[in-house]
């Protein structure tokens, strides 16, 4: 037996903040048999639902009265809801580096408005993810001012260096050897000469690499806040020399974009890209690469929506990522070639067990590219090619897909690629799987054909933290086309 004389809570609650119809917000249901655990998820749903119209002091007491003889429990909540209470004031500590303008505006609340505890925790997660603090160490407290309905909220933060600094070198079936040297600030401020140029919330990364297959470099820097606005402004400065088995591939280029947060979670971003690509073929190359010899300018447009709920953001336990869009590269801007492309990517997580040490992840890929004019204006660099250790682990890097006269990798106009993974975490940051993975890159477009796919399937073990990552995967192909 189950019985909840609580009036007030089904006025104010079920009516006013979740609407006609809809489901009552306690879960224990008469006739069903009693659960301290539905019990205690009652009572942090009741709490949920008063924090979030700014009853911040309002408290839940069950009482319990038990019937030995006829084995039944009959449940009562007691509601001190106290009064609504308004933000008078965002107290910040801790922070030594961090300005107080770039913890404010992550923010959701503000001087005047209600305090919302479920905010208080996604604004706890946030600060989180900006990676300036020690894990778990941002508390967000609504404390008493001394006056009726007004709470200041105190913001308690222990900094951790954000700088990091990293030689190493690595082997891979793609890449062979590297070494490479990497420098970043993830709390740069550029203007802040008098604070070692550190907590204006910038991101700078400088990074360098020479390996047997790939040399490259890159310099990063990111503005999350473009004109005290969340408007992201992110400029790359590249180059990239590839050394493929019958031709080099020269890149240089800029890429600039802006990403704005938009329909809640998702994001918008909108790119430029000037690239200048040189290739030069070798002694061996086909007839196919000989005809591109040269220098071409590949000037892109492009715009993506998406939305990352992964979580945690490192080796992902629960969550997902969407993301649609499409990039035009027209004559317009000097490239060499008009075509256009669209993307998208769908990837899902979901946990197996309670406690998240057991996780299926799901992902989905799909590309398809057009030639204004013909497909074969489009050059190899701007083609799409699938095999290796991020997509189809079974295949050799490039390897799926049109082919030359020299079995040197064309690539093509259409990409699909599908994975299935059982993950099982030994450790937060250590893991072994098993997976399925497959995939195809078509000619054109119009060759597309889900049932005509390359497959394989393997097992690896995943390593994951600052100073010694590590990804083993053996895969084997079960299907070929």
């Amino acid at each position: 037996l189950f019985a909840v004389p609580f009036a007030v809570l089904q006025h104010e609650l079920a009516q006013a903040r979740l609407g006609k119809g809809a489901q009552p917000v306690v879960k224990l249901k008469p006739g069903e048999f009693y659960s301290q655990t539905t019990l205690r998820q009652d009572i942090e749903d009741i709490e949920a639902k008063y924090g979030s119209i700014g009853y911040a002091d309002v408290k839940i007491e069950p009482e319990m009265d038990v019937d030995t003889v006829a084995h039944t429990v009959s449940v009562t909540y007691r509601i001190t809801e106290g009064g609504p209470s308004h933000v008078r004031d965002v107290i910040i500590t801790g922070n030594k580096k961090t300005q107080d303008h770039v913890i404010r505006r992550e923010l959701s609340q503000h001087p005047g408005d209600l305090v919302d505890k479920g905010r208080i925790k996604s604004d706890q997660t946030r600060l989180l993810n900006m990676n300036y603090c020690e894990e778990g160490q941002v508390q967000i407290s609504p404390v008493s001012t001394g006056t009726e309905g007004l709470k200041d909220l105190q913001l308690k933060v222990a900094e951790k260096y954000t700088g990091s600094f990293s030689v190493g070198g690595g082997y891979s079936m793609d890449e062979s050897a590297m070494a490479f040297a990497e420098w970043s600030q993830s709390n740069f401020d550029l203007f802040g000469y008098d604070n070692g140029f550190t907590g204006g919330g910038q991101r700078l990364r400088v990074r360098g690499q020479i390996g047997d297959v790939t040399s490259s470099g890159l310099v990063s820097f990111t503005e999350p806040w473009l004109f005290n606005r969340r408007l992201a402004l992110q400029t790359d400065l590249f180059f990239t020399d590839r050394f493929y088995d019958t031709y080099t591939l020269n890149t240089r280029g800029v890429d600039l974009s802006l990403t704005k947060q938009f329909l809640g979670d998702w994001r918008q971003r909108f790119g430029v890209g000037l690239h200048q690509n040189t290739v030069d073929p070798n002694s061996r190359a086909s007839e196919a690469i000989n005809d591109q010899e040269g220098s071409y300018w590949s000037n892109t447009l492009n715009l993506y929506i998406f939305r990352d709920l992964r979580n945690p953001s490192i080796m992902p336990r629960e969550g997902s990522y969407y993301k649609i869009g499409g990039t035009y590269a027209t004559s317009a801007l000097g490239s060499y070639a008009d075509w256009v492309r669209a993307d998208g990517q769908a990837t899902y997580y979901q946990p197996l067990t309670k406690a998240k040490d057991m996780v299926l992840k799901l992902n989905g890929e799909a590309s398809a590219s057009w030639g204004l004019s013909s497909d074969e204006d489009v050059l190899v660099f701007d083609r799409l090619f699938a095999g290796d250790g991020n997509d189809l682990r079974g295949f050799k890097w490039r390897e799926v897909g049109p082919v030359d006269s020299e079995d040197e990798p064309l690539g093509g106009m259409a990409r699909l690629v599908a994975n299935a993974e059982y993950m099982y975490f030994i450790h937060r940051y250590f893991a072994v799987s098993a997976f399925f993975d497959a995939g195809n890159v078509w000619n054109s477009a119009s060759d597309f054909s889900v049932s005509d796919v390359n497959a394989d399937v393997g097992i690896g073990i995943q390593l994951t933290n600052k100073q010694f990552p590590i990804r083993l995967d053996y895969a084997f192909p079960i299907k070929t086309t």
